[in-house]
């Protein structure tokens, strides 16, 4: 204890100058602590943000893997639908491709054209912008998630230009005379659906590629229960009973594989073509 004894024997100015350095090192001690503190929760924070982004992440990668499979169902019924329009027939008469002659069920409307609206959530993005916690995140991968979220959001917004335009066809779903005017009228109509959903789809695929490629961060947990069975059906066979034998099952692998990769349950796309009707 002989360290400690000149400190007791201090006076005046030096008894003075320790107190005021045994407070300086509290004082810095007790700073570095809290900023490990806060450092600790800016950490849980951020991973929390990410938890919820990266579950919209996925939701967007099943949109867009739906989206790429009925392309060419999408593309039949326009072909279909222009051809006859440019017939010429005098009286419309509706019809719809051999290929896409799926009743679809009771939830499905049943107009010439169908293609799938899906809600498209940014909710959890913008909750991140609204924190603090996008001025901790990699600038890398703070401009990779905004690309995402914009083409997300970018699609709802055509997603709802395309509904409205359906809205306008539907006229085509129903019998009866057709003069030439009228012909024009609903060419000019489906040209611009057409445009409008082929944007959608070009959105879609660049949006999947970038979803493929994301560095996900949460190594097989996601913040919900995984089901105790994921079936393939799921990803396709539900589809082709909306739109026919067109659906391109294939595109559905990125999201088996992503399934597989949180949830560590394999799916097989075969099953899904076997089962299709």
């Amino acid at each position: 204890m002989r360290f400690f004894r000149p400190g007791g024997n201090l006076t005046g100015w030096r008894r003075f100058g320790f107190e005021v350095a045994i407070i300086v090192i509290g004082v810095g001690i007790a700073l570095v602590a809290n900023q490990w503190a806060t450092r600790a929760v800016q950490i849980k924070e951020t991973r929390q943000a990410l938890d919820a982004v990266e579950t919209d992440l996925i939701k967007l990668l099943a949109f867009a893997s739906e989206r790429m499979a009925i392309e060419p169902c999408r593309v039949e019924q326009v072909e279909f639908i222009a051809g006859r329009l440019k017939a010429g027939e005098g009286e419309w008469i509706p019809r719809m491709p051999d290929g896409l002659q799926a009743p679809g069920g009771p939830m499905i409307l049943q107009t010439p054209v169908r293609t799938p609206i899906r809600n498209l959530s940014a909710e959890s993005w913008k909750a991140l912008l609204a924190s603090e916690t996008a001025l901790y995140m990699d600038r890398g991968k703070f401009i990779e998630l905004s690309a995402i979220f914009d083409v997300a959001v970018e699609i709802r917004d055509l997603q709802t230009q395309a509904l409205v335009l359906k809205g306008r066809l539907a006229h085509l779903g129903m019998p009866g005379p057709m003069d030439a005017d009228a012909r024009r009228d609903a060419y000019a109509l489906l040209g611009e659906y057409a445009a409008i959903e082929g944007l959608i789809t070009v959105h879609a695929s660049q949006m999947m590629q970038s979803l493929t490629s994301f560095d996900y961060q949460y190594d097989g947990r996601l913040p919900f229960s995984a089901p105790d069975e994921i079936d393939s059906d799921l990803f396709g066979a539900v589809n082709r009973r909306v739109y026919g034998d067109c659906v391109d099952i294939s595109k559905f692998q990125p999201m088996a594989d992503q399934v597989e990769a949180v949830y560590g349950v394999k799916i097989d796309l075969s099953e899904a073509e076997s089962d299709a009707p």
